[in-house]
């Protein structure tokens, strides 16, 4: 048919834009059609009859000016007229029968003019009908069916440097009230000339009626023991003392089990517990010491109920320094989340706390005061260097190494006065 209209026009010596959209549109609406044509990215050319239907194919090679260009749809708000500008509204909130929906489509990449182009939506035609599609920047829309449109120009056109390609129009045909649906593109197909074509791909979908996605499970550390998450990763501790960390949580919601692996240096701590928050209900706390004796595994099961909350404290684990604490790094190395019988793991760079020495206080037994008490303490410890055996950091007021007359200076200072 193609071959007949363009011999007849020859013989005519008609060459007028009008042709020049005519024979696009055959060309567009018999590859639509999936007759008389095989269909490969870009330039066309004519070849054997492969389908063997006693015409000439219109077969299409991969070398065109545009086949690294780029689709992305643009919801319009409330079915509006639109910006022809991409905000980047990929999803929204639609409900009844006969509500209107509006679709931007803009391209990135064309680098050339072009003389027309065809779209095919892809969407549910159950619960959508396609109504129209415009572009005033190409000279006329002819609908094809309910699943696509073209679009035809006399002479080249230029995209704007928004890449606007045009405007597109569903109407709900059933009540879309709560149930999720979407609308995306199957193909477009950018003409720069008569002989010159190319297909390209769309980078997105637009999705109505869709529930959020869960937060993804994940941990984190905090050295600060007050409510909340303060994200702090640096710790003052004494020797001796107990270090506390937080432990919280995201996308736990459904969880009926959580278990995670810290990392820690045996000379300078030891693990002293872990206490369940309230995040995972009932929790029963389980800690399994690994063949390393530098590592922890801690494990939380809920018996008969699940986490219905999002995020919060999963609990708070807790390390006691050693006498000669000098300063470590505690790590999260992995976790595991378990939701019935799926399991989650998530792995983890540099989830961490550091432990450094708090600054020496003479109030040795932390009772908010310095005293007779500490007097004695700091008498059992008097004369002892860093080596020897009971040698507690603690007492070393002027760090050193050595507890003597300088320490003594600094403790009778503060003698009878509050802790610091």
């Amino acid at each position: 048919m193609w071959k007949w209209m363009l011999n007849k026009s020859l013989q005519r010596e008609l060459s007028t834009p009008s042709f020049i959209a005519l024979i696009l549109l055959i060309f567009v609406g018999q590859l639509s059609a999936g007759t008389n044509s095989e269909i490969a990215p870009t330039n066309a050319t004519a070849t054997p009859d492969r389908n063997g239907d006693g015409a000439v194919d219109l077969f299409i090679v991969a070398s065109g000016a545009n086949a690294n260009a780029r689709l992305s749809l643009d919801l319009v708000p409330n079915g509006g007229a639109g910006n022809r500008r991409n905000d980047g509204v990929v999803s929204g909130e639609v409900s009844g029968r006969g509500t209107t929906i509006a679709i931007e489509v803009f391209a990135t990449g064309v680098t050339t003019p072009l003389i027309g182009m065809q779209i095919v939506f892809d969407f549910d035609a159950s619960l959508l009908t396609f109504s129209k599609a415009e572009n005033s920047a190409f000279s006329f829309a002819i609908p094809q069916g309910t699943t696509g449109t073209s679009f035809a120009s006399g002479a080249a056109v230029t995209l704007p440097s928004s890449g606007f390609l045009a405007r597109a129009e569903f109407t709900t045909s059933a009540d879309v009230t709560g149930r999720e649906f979407s609308i995306g593109i199957s193909m477009v197909t950018l003409s720069e000339s008569l002989s010159s074509s190319d297909e390209i791909t769309t980078t997105n979908r637009i999705a109505f009626n869709t529930t959020p996605p869960p937060p993804p499970f994940s941990l984190s550390l905090d050295g600060d023991d007050a409510a909340g998450d303060q994200a702090v990763t640096t710790l003052d501790v004494s020797p001796g003392s107990v270090a506390t960390i937080q432990v919280f949580g995201t996308g736990i919601r459904q969880a009926t089990g959580i278990s995670a692996r810290f990392e820690y240096d045996s000379a300078q701590v030891t693990y002293e517990g872990f206490d369940a928050g309230v995040l995972l209900p009932n929790a029963r706390v389980l800690s399994l010491p690994s063949s390393n004796p530098t590592a922890i595994e801690i494990s939380l099961v809920s018996f008969g109920t699940r986490a219905t909350a999002y995020s919060g404290l999963v609990g708070s684990i807790r390390f006691r320094t050693m006498s000669a604490f000098s300063g470590t790094t505690l790590r999260l190395v992995h976790a595991d989340l378990g939701r019935g019988t799926q399991s989650e793991r998530v792995a983890f760079a540099d989830a961490h706390i550091t432990l450094q020495p708090a600054a020496p206080t003479p109030d040795f037994n932390g009772d908010g005061q310095v005293d007779f008490a500490d007097f004695l303490l700091f008498t059992a410890q008097f004369g002892l260097r860093r080596g020897d055996a009971g040698f507690d950091v603690r007492f070393d007021l002027d760090s050193d190494d050595t507890i003597g007359f300088g320490d003594f200076l600094i403790f009778g200072s503060a003698f009878g006065q509050g802790g610091s």
